[in-house]
């Protein structure tokens, strides 16, 4: 069976910036991502949003209404160094797929992809 990106077990991916790529590592059970940029590693906790809402029906000739949560597809992570140094991160989940942005304290933007 097929894991959902950053849902449903330990993968990798990657961070791009300027031709460069990072390795970058997650735990979907720990809900943590790490990475090493330029000998500096960075790791933190990640989440990813989820909806409620209600449903309404009938059950026989009973109204019954019931509180539904459905799995979310956004999520953001901070990631942070020894050193002090943060990386903020914000991703899109769908299927076996994840894309976004990390951006460090510099300015300096990195391309996400995962699965």
């Amino acid at each position: 069976a097929a894991c959902a990106v950053l849902a449903g077990c330990a993968g990798s991916g990657k961070l791009i910036r300027a031709g460069q790529s990072y390795l970058l590592e997650y735990n979907s059970m720990a809900r943590t991502i790490k990475t090493t940029i330029d000998g500096e590693v960075y790791s933190g906790n990640y989440i990813i949003n989820s909806g409620v809402g209600t449903a309404t029906g009938l059950v026989g000739t009973k109204l019954v209404t019931t509180t539904v949560t459905t799995p979310g597809n956004q999520g953001r992570a901070l990631l942070t160094s020894p050193s002090g140094k943060v990386l903020r991160c914000e991703f899109m989940v769908s299927g076996n797929s994840a894309i976004g942005q990390c951006l460090d304290a510099q300015g300096a933007i990195y391309d996400l992809t995962a699965g």
